[in-house]
């Protein structure tokens, strides 16, 4: 009976296993499949809205930096009392800048007096020796002088009209227009170029002006609105890791050049006030000093545009690193050709922004090497202000973590203990030293 009893179950074993890999498997495989396809699909569709949410916070403060860097650098306009213009020439035209460079201008005529009278004696005094001066020459290099304070400022305006037009010529012809003439932000830009692969509309080639991405590059659809954006794009598609390293760097060029900006308008304001001084100098050294002087204030003036070529021009070649018409690496046969692909472009694309970083002094090399010193040295001084600052942002926020709050305090709280017990075994030792030195007194 119990022999019956086991056969009739392996029966029944052998029955439902039969049934199971028939039938219950494939369909039990199949909704596993669906299932697990759909919780995949669904936690990347969650992570790449995260992520692009996240770069368009990120680009947002590109922008904004971008809108300081255009103020600062003079292609956007200022309003004083209702009227434009730009940064420097505001600060220029201030009545405290004018009455300080009619003060130093007076002073400056008044040396300059002097310096005639004891050049002309002096070349007087030399007319015996060989190299000297002649009285004529020094008297000549009196008018010029004369003629200097008088010319200074209306050289100075020049320049600062040329160096504003230069400017923005500059960056009107390396940014690609609109009809309306208005360039479009580095955060459209650079959101562009990760949307190159992602549209949801399949085109032979995508760019920056099709029938898609032309309402953001022209301004009438904002990245911003994530809900036209999930309309348009797949942010499952989006070269998140391109637009990182793109954003993130130029971050970090915008808030160096606004600082260099900054640096700019403060050099030429201080150049504009003492140029009276350089030009009373001109009996003494024939406008040797002068000379200089106005060197140093043509290279201050255009000292920005190595920022200005060099970021624009980056944003310029941006898009086609990015784009898939670009193939670095189309070895088809090996494995992994598209992963291949992607990094050698993402080097691209971190090496140009590197170039683009070290490059914005080399116009300003060539036209006044001591200038482009002083500015390596002021960047290099402000890239250690922003890497002090994030790494003292990060020191606080581990700081604010709870595990290491208890750290820090349990830490805290041993040193003290162990502080105490030091002091107290100090103590003792002074009691048993006193003890001692009372014993030896009576003995």
């Amino acid at each position: 009976m119990y022999i019956c009893f086991l056969g009739f179950i392996e029966t029944l074993q052998e029955i439902f296993s039969g049934i199971f890999d028939t039938i219950l498997s494939p369909i039990l495989t199949d909704v596993l499949t669906v299932i697990v396809t759909f919780a995949v699909d669904t936690l990347k569709k969650t992570f790449a809205e995260l992520f692009l949410q996240l770069l368009v916070v990120v680009l947002k403060i590109v922008d904004f930096l971008e809108d300081i860097f255009d103020i600062f650098s003079g292609y956007r306009d200022v309003y004083v009392d209702r009227q434009p213009t730009d940064l420097l020439s505001a600060f220029m035209s201030m009545d405290k800048v004018k009455m300080a460079f009619l003060m130093v201008t007076v002073l400056a005529v008044a040396l300059a007096f002097l310096f005639t009278i004891i050049a002309v004696g002096k070349s007087i005094s030399d007319m015996t020796l060989e190299g000297k001066r002649p009285v004529g020459k020094v008297l000549g290099a009196g008018v010029k002088a004369a003629v200097a304070f008088a010319l200074v400022p209306f050289m100075v305006i020049f320049f600062l009209q040329l160096s504003t037009i230069l400017v923005r010529s500059a960056t009107n012809a390396l940014v690609m227009q609109q009809t309306d003439g208005t360039p479009p932000s580095m955060g459209t830009i650079i959101f562009l170029t990760g949307s190159l692969d992602a549209g949801r509309t399949d085109l032979a080639e995508p760019s920056f002006t099709d029938s898609v991405r032309n309402k953001y590059y022209t301004g009438r659809a904002s990245y911003t609105d994530m809900k036209q954006v999930k309309k348009d794009f797949d942010p499952a598609k989006f070269q998140i890791a391109i637009c990182a390293v793109c954003t993130l760097l130029m971050i970090v060029i915008l808030i160096c050049g606004i600082f260099l900006f900054i640096q700019r308008i403060f050099d030429v304001l201080l150049l504009y006030i003492v140029s009276p001084l350089f030009v009373s100098t001109m009996p003494f050294d024939d406008g040797a000093s002068f000379g200089k002087w106005r060197d140093m204030f043509v290279a201050k003036l255009l000292s920005g545009f190595g920022v200005i070529f060099t970021m624009k021009l980056y944003l310029m070649l941006v898009p086609t690193v990015a784009g898939s018409r670009l193939l670095m690496f189309d070895d088809k046969t090996l494995e992994g050709y598209a992963f291949i692909n992607a990094m050698l472009k993402l080097f691209v694309v971190i090496g140009g922004a590197w170039a683009a970083f070290k490059s914005q002094h080399l116009i300003l090399t060539i036209m006044h090497p001591e200038a482009a010193r002083a500015a390596r040295m002021s960047t290099a001084m402000m890239m250690g202000a922003v890497m002090g600052a994030a790494g003292g942002a990060a020191g606080l926020a581990r700081a604010a973590l709870p595990g290491k709050r208890r750290r820090v305090f349990v830490d805290h709280q041993s040193s003290s203990v162990l502080s105490e017990s030091r002091s107290l075994g100090s103590i003792k030792a002074m009691e048993q030293e006193a003890e001692r030195k009372s014993q030896a007194f009576r003995g």
